[in-house]
């Protein structure tokens, strides 16, 4: 309880800390020239908390070819501050700071002044300044966002409005007023984050040089997105959801829920008369490991006589322990075993007689698993009859596609911020359902359901503790003969170590050694089980290697641009 109390208090200051991070203000100076350039200078004032601000600001300019931007100085707290630009994708951002200097948390003033060329075009009857002071991709809280519109001598203003919001909003959250000389602008509330706001001012024709007619054209700004353009991407991932789980669901239950298992007592005898590497892979959803397998049909055979174990230990300081196969020259015909069994013994025994394994990988070995695995899934091969239903995921596909496209198409007209994380996570979501989703569809026959269960009982009975075992009606004797014709199976389910922890004090105070259990060292029931899966696991299984990578990317908004630290 303590420990939760402390981990809570430490996420609600890590909270806080991020939150401390923003521009405590920012306000830009604007002033128009004759030439129908302006020169913008921005005084932000950032409280630094070393997050997202270590190095210093950065500042989004969008470069237009019909009007260019030039940076001209970049200060911090009144001194010329070093800084670098990056024009990518339309953007010009300003680097503040340098590198390899990370600043002190604290309270910086920075003061960036650019120009923008031909930035006042003609509208109707008047020439049209309109500035976007910030876009929506400015990342940090702005606590207080103003405007200072300077009034040339000669000049004269006619009409002017400010506008706040997302992209193509209309409302007017702010203050404006004339002042002497020069009109004031004051938005309402915090900005940032996607809340953005833009200033226009219409001046009386005759101060600023005459402009190109394509000029004038190039001017006129666009009409304000729709709200299907704005917000349509995120409306149609709700909608392309909701209609995925929709589909998802009621095909599920009408088509993949499985059958009612029919009741099952305790099971003493392999189901169907399986063989050990048959059960493992029917009680495996994904099948079971072909090790393993291979490891209960070669101690199948041991049991049934056509093969010794031997252990070997040789050496006296530095002991080496192997094992030796030897097939039994006179062991009964292989014609009636299992096809996988067949197999195993004649690429095990192709050369000679004799086959050591060591704790050491062996390509040969390797071949003979592959081979009893093929033989194995060859003859288990239309042995469960139930129905795929794989048809029906392609229309859950079909929806998963089309919404990924038409979302996709919308997010770069996206004014919420929003459409890019919620496509994301509808992307990821959707791979990891459809997948999902065939393995639920697939219906297994009532035969199936009936297997699967017998195959349950049978695992739950290898299981059982002594207690348990005793209270069990026409349970067979916990003798040796009965552990060592089942611990086969219960290899291929991977429990034989409970199987054998059972039958551990019985076999070691009758000194039981197993008829296939060859040369002079004691047979001990759990360090057999475990050394020799351990071996044939290790000389069968070849040395894996992994690599990995990775990557990332930046971009930015258009308008006023964006903003954040470095």
């Amino acid at each position: 309880m303590f420990r939760s109390l402390i981990s809570l208090l430490f996420c609600l200051l890590c909270l806080t800390v991020v939150g401390q991070e923003r521009f405590s203000s920012w306000h830009a100076e604007i002033v128009p020239r004759a030439d129908r350039s302006v020169d913008i200078t921005e005084t932000i004032t950032v409280e630094a908390q070393g997050i997202a601000v270590k190095r210093g600001i950065t500042r989004s300019l969008p470069q237009r070819t019909e009007q260019p931007i030039s940076l001209m100085s970049v200060e911090r707290d009144g001194q010329v501050e070093p800084h670098h630009t990056q024009t990518r994708d339309g953007l010009l951002t300003i680097f503040a700071g340098q590198q390899d200097v990370l600043l002190d948390p604290g309270r910086y003033t920075y003061r960036l002044t650019y120009r923008i060329e031909n930035a006042i075009g003609q509208l109707d009857s008047l020439d049209e300044l309109d500035v976007d002071l910030i876009g929506p991709d400015v990342s940090l809280r702005i606590d207080e966002l103003t405007a200072t519109v300077a009034v040339p001598p000669g000049a004269e203003a006619m009409q002017w409005a400010c506008y706040t919001g997302v992209e193509g909003s209309t409302d007017r959250d702010c203050l404006d007023r004339r002042a002497t000389g020069e009109l004031k602008f004051s938005g309402r509330g915090t900005f940032g984050r996607g809340r953005s706001m833009s200033i226009a001012v219409g001046f009386q024709p005759g101060f600023f040089t005459a402009m190109a007619p394509a000029q004038a054209v190039q001017s006129v700004p666009p009409p304000p997105r729709s709200r299907w353009e704005r917000e349509g991407s995120l409306f149609l991932l709700l909608l392309g959801a909701i209609g995925f789980g929709y589909y998802f669901y009621t095909t599920w239950r009408r088509h993949g829920v499985d059958p009612p298992a029919p009741h099952v007592g305790p099971t003493f005898e392999p189901p169907g008369g399986h063989s050990p590497a048959a059960i493992g892979v029917l009680a495996s959803t994904f099948g079971a490991p072909d090790t393993a397998c291979f490891t209960a049909s070669l101690l199948r055979l041991a049991t049934r006589g056509y093969l010794s174990i031997e252990p070997v230990e040789e050496g006296f300081i530095f002991t080496e322990s192997y094992y030796r196969l030897r097939r039994n020259a006179d062991g009964p015909s292989p014609e009636m075993l299992p096809s996988e069994q067949r197999v195993l013994m004649d690429k095990l025994f192709s050369r000679s007689g004799e086959v050591i394994l060591k704790e050491s990988y062996d390509s040969r070995l390797r071949k003979v698993v592959s081979a009893h695995h093929r033989a194995l899934q060859e003859r288990l091969r239309g042995t469960r009859s139930g129905e795929s239903n794989w048809k029906l995921i392609l229309p859950l596909a079909g929806i998963y596609g089309l919404t990924l496209v038409a979302a996709g198409f919308l997010t770069g007209t996206d004014s919420t911020g929003w459409a890019v994380p919620a496509l994301i996570v509808f992307a990821i979501a959707g791979l990891l359902a459809l997948p999902a989703y065939g393995y639920l569809i697939r219906k297994p026959s009532p035969q199936d359901v009936a297997l699967n269960a017998r195959i349950a009982a049978f695992r739950d009975y290898l299981s059982m503790g002594e207690n348990q075992r005793k209270r069990l009606p026409n349970a067979p004797a916990m003798s040796p003969e009965h552990y060592e014709d089942l611990l086969p199976y219960a290899i291929a389910l991977g429990i034989h170590t409970k199987w054998t922890a059972y039958f551990g004090d019985l076999l070691d105070t009758s000194h039981y050694r197993p008829a296939y259990y060859a040369g002079g060292q004691p047979f001990i029931a759990a360090e057999f089980g475990r050394s020799f899966t351990q071996v044939v696991h290790t000389s069968s299984t070849p040395v894996q290697s992994a690599s990995s990578g990775g990557g990332g990317s930046v971009g930015g908004g258009s308008g006023g641009g964006g903003a954040g630290g470095w």
